[in-house]
Parts: C-alpha cells; structure tokens; sequence
C-alpha cells in the first residue's frame, strides 16, 4: 500500500512539473495545425471503427476498489491509448489507475485517479464531438495571428495564462474567468498598456443591477462593510449621497455610481493591467484567492483574475526604470498609482478546448461556453 502511494504522489509531481513547463500553444504557430490535422485523422478512425460506449454513471471509484463498472472504463481508456492492454478485471489497480491519471490531465481535471462524474462525463463525450472539437479548433489555428516575441496569453477553457519571451515560457498560472451564464469573458487582442497599483474598483452598471441592488436592500450596511461609496447622476454631475438614507427600493441602476476604495478587501486587489478593448474588461488581483484552488476556474463577470499579479507585473515591466521593489513601495502606500508601460505589451484572450502539446498529447478541454457547438464543422 505504501509503495502505491509513494507511486501515486510521484506520478502527481511528474505531471505538476510538467504543467509549469509546458509551452503555450500559440508557441506551435503554423504546426500547431499539422499537430491537429494527425489527431483528426486519427479520430476521424475511431468514428469508422463506432467510438466507444458511454460508461455508467455512478459513485466515485477509488483506486484498489472492485467495481462492476471497471471493465467499461478499461475498454474505453484501452480505445484511446491511455491503457496498453485489454482487460475485463473489476479491481481498479495501479495500471489502470495510471491510465485514469494520464486522461485526467489530457482533459484539464484533477489528476488523483479518483474517478468520478467529471472523468466519466469527459470519457463519454463521442468520438464525433471530440472530432468536431478537433476541427473546430483546427480552424481557430489557421486564422491565429501569430503573437510576436514578447506577449501575454490567456486561454479560457484551460484557465491558464502564458508569459512568453523569445518563444521562451516566462511564467505561467492559473486564471479565473467569466462565469458561463450572463459573464462570459470575451476573446480580446490588445495591447497592456497600464498597471494601476492599489485599484479602485468602479462597479459596472450590469453588476449593479443584476446582483448589488439585491444584496444593498437585504443588507442595509452592506456597502460600509464592503468599503464602498455611492453617487448619482444629477445634471450631468455625480454627486456623492448618503446610503443609510437613500431610496434603494426604487433605485434606477443606471443613475448611480459605486465605487469601492482600494484596500484589502478591494475585489481587484493589488493591482489591474489595462489594455483597450471594447468590452471594458482587464485582468486583474483578486481578494478572493481560494478560486485558483479550484480545477473549473469560472466565476468572474467577465474580467480575469490572475493567481501571480506581481509575476505578472515583473514580466511586464521588464527592461524598464521599474522594478518589484519600486511597485511594493507604491503599493504600501495605499494609494492608486497608474504606471504607464514603456513598451506596451502584446495580449491575446482566446478560445482553445483542443490543441496537441509538445509530446503529442491531445489536450482537450470543456466547452465551457458551447462556442464548439455554435462553431460546429460536422
């Protein structure tokens, strides 16, 4: 049992390794394409042949577990190429525990081996639809303009985000983006141009309406805890009013300004980097850490939260007059400082659910905003 353990947490570390090396794929330029079109062909065989069947929900199987439902995964995971040899063994034993593992990571899950809904509903998407996902995203490929030597991307579906020099990995983390319903984070290619240290956090019209009044009417000192400000919109004026006496039961969104002061408790955190774009979204800290803990990171309203904003800062600035220790003193001085870059910095906001990585690996991801289905090429 020990010596399973110490092979499981060895295999976790090799993959946790690989990830914070792995290349961005905007790096494969035109072969990221070639890589696609091998994995289509090779799909485009596992729909001749009938795919595979789907396998029986139900409870999470842990490893050394006898399951009747074991034989239906080893038949599909033996279809794919993640377990070399046929077997109808019921036992989940350390071979099979390995191939689990090795789909996990291909499909963006937790790789620990425990199967459960989220591996067995990834192991029973068709043949046909990861073959559509394929070539949907064959085509978001060929009409990539491909970044230039110095840039910052983020892919949605993989909550990932890539710092790349010279066709060089800088750094990369974790991201959360816009909740799927209502907050999707649009597609963006732009310029950073600014990071404001210390942010203000001027709350959209939408989020006002849709989620603020509500929590404001049930909450009368909501807005205090959240150290936030009010003002409305008189003659062309803001003007700053009292919200203990303010009629929030017919308050009209649209008329109104909320501002939350920088501080801890601020939503944006230390710091937000600004590129122009017509969505008004940016990326952003985050008061709300425990979200990077998360393997599906979308819950934002459309912004991006970066897990390493002064990696990120550091990527950005560097080259220039500025350096760490010039942003933290900025920073603990409590006030809002907008830093101009230099040299702008290349930005690419995507939507990438399949691509094939550096060993050969296809990487698939969930469509987390049906985009392959809207896009569909079957």
């Amino acid at each position: 049992m020990i010596k399973k353990r110490l092979l499981f947490l060895f295999l976790l570390l090799v993959m946790s390794h690989k990830s914070l090396l792995a290349k961005d794929i905007l790096q494969y330029g035109s072969d990221g394409v070639k890589r696609l079109d091998k994995a289509i062909e090779l799909y485009q065989k596992y729909v001749k042949k009938g795919g595979w069947e789907k396998v029986e929900s139900g409870p999470k199987i842990i490893p050394g577990e006898n399951n009747p439902r074991i034989p239906a995964i080893r038949k599909r995971l033996w279809i794919t190429g993640e377990l070399k040899k046929k077997s109808d063994e019921p036992l989940y034993d350390e071979t099979l525990q390995n191939a689990v593992i090795a789909f996990q990571a291909s499909h963006g899950l937790e790789a620990d081996g425990v199967i459960g809904v989220g591996s067995i509903d990834a192991m029973n998407v068709s043949a046909e639809d990861r073959l559509n996902q394929l070539m949907v995203n064959r085509e978001r490929f060929r009409n990539t303009s491909w970044p230039p030597s110095k840039y910052v991307h983020a892919n949605i579906p993989d909550y990932q985000l890539y710092a790349v020099k010279d066709l060089n990995t800088a750094l990369q983390m974790r991201i959360v983006v816009g909740l799927k319903k209502n907050w999707n984070t649009p597609e963006v290619q732009s310029q950073i141009k600014q990071i404001v240290l210390n942010p203000k956090w001027h709350v959209p019209t939408n989020i006002i309406k849709k989620e603020l009044l509500k929590k404001i009417r049930k909450e009368p000192d909501y807005l205090t805890k959240e150290n936030m400000k009010v003002y409305e919109r008189k003659d062309g004026e803001s003007v700053e009013i009292d919200p203990t006496t303010y009629d929030w039961a017919n308050a009209k969104p649209g008329n109104l300004e909320i501002v939350q002061d920088s501080g801890d408790g601020n939503a944006l955190g230390k710091m937000k980097f600004l590129f122009p774009n017509p969505y008004d979204i940016y990326m952003h800290d985050t008061s709300q850490k425990s979200f990077f803990a998360n393997q599906m990171r979308s819950a934002s309203h459309g912004c991006v939260r970066v897990q390493k904003p002064m990696e990120l800062a550091k990527f950005l600035i560097e080259g220039s007059k500025w350096n760490e220790q010039k942003i933290k003193d900025l920073i603990d001085k409590k006030e809002t400082y907008f830093l101009t870059l230099q040299e702008p910095v290349d930005v690419f906001i995507d939507y990438y659910t399949a691509w094939v990585d550096e060993d050969g690996t296809i990487q698939f991801r969930q469509d987390i905003y049906k985009k392959d289905i809207s896009e569909k090429s079957l």
